[in-house]
């Protein structure tokens, strides 16, 4: 008799259902028989099923333990491995010593809504070996991970200094079990190459611009002075471009910004 499946709110467990959906996710990953997927939270196994009929291999990363169970007793296929484990405390240990290193290995997974963004940062922190990431995420989160300027938010600062997102489709409520509230939306993580070369100092421009975020009702020249203000930071010999005049941060190029970025660093203390 098949164990029936009681999902879990403090997990933020919605199970994707629907074929179609399910179907537009793992064609999102172009996927390739050679190569290898990391799928975060597999749930039931409902995309996992799909991903090994595309994939060398299929390493699901599951929290829940009865899930794990459940779906390393249900496993017929010898291409899927199951680690019982949170996704933000995985090691390459743990992945390499069932994936192969000399394959393309890309990062999937229908996220649990209230840690999306700790998730993806993860991925991309921490998973630089993997080049792509497709995610299933709040429609409203997918959004601001793709604004564009002159509405250009915090989150698509990330994007931009990584590679690319773009938001490929959007997933209704029905097509969950459970059913959410809200709408859900296919997204799309590319690494370039080009990018992660230019913004050498990633992790610190994104904490300056997280900090500037704060102020970004104000134009620019004045949320950086009043930043400074409160950061007891001297803008002395800080000179800043035409663009920040008379503009806010959201309508200013991710380019421009790391620039400025990089002309203050020597010239003020506290960066």
């Amino acid at each position: 008799m098949a164990k029936k499946v009681v999902t879990k709110k403090s997990l933020g467990q919605n199970f994707l259902r629907s074929k179609l959906a399910i179907n537009k996710f793992v064609l999102t990953l172009h996927p390739n028989i050679e190569e290898q997927v990391i799928e975060i939270g597999p749930g039931a196994g409902a995309i996992t099923y799909e991903l090994a009929k595309s994939f060398h291999h299929v390493l699901c990363v599951e929290k829940d333990d009865f899930l794990s169970r459940d779906l390393q007793d249900k496993i017929a296929n010898q291409n899927i491995s199951v680690v019982n484990k949170d996704i933000l405390n995985v090691t390459h240990s743990d992945i390499f010593t069932i994936l192969d290193k000399e394959r393309v290995i890309k990062v999937c997974g229908s996220l649990p809504y209230n840690i999306s963004k700790q998730i993806i940062n993860f991925f991309l922190k921490s998973l630089a070996f993997a080049r792509v990431g497709v995610f299933i995420i709040q429609r409203e989160v997918a959004l601001a991970y793709t604004s564009r300027l002159p509405n250009k938010e915090y989150l698509a600062r990330i994007g931009d200094v990584y590679g690319s997102v773009k938001l490929v489709s959007n997933i209704k409520p029905g097509c969950f079990s459970p059913k959410p509230q809200v709408t859900s939306s296919i997204i799309l993580f590319e690494r370039i190459e080009s990018c992660s070369n230019h913004y050498v100092y990633k992790e610190s421009f994104l904490g300056f611009l997280r900090k500037l975020y704060m102020y970004k009702r104000k134009m620019i020249r004045n949320s950086f002075l009043h930043f400074a203000k409160n950061n007891s930071i001297s803008c002395k010999n800080v000179t800043f471009p035409n663009c920040f005049q008379n503009n806010r941060i959201e309508e200013i190029s991710t380019r421009n910004l790391y620039k400025f970025y990089l002309s203050i660093c020597d010239k003020t203390s506290g960066l």
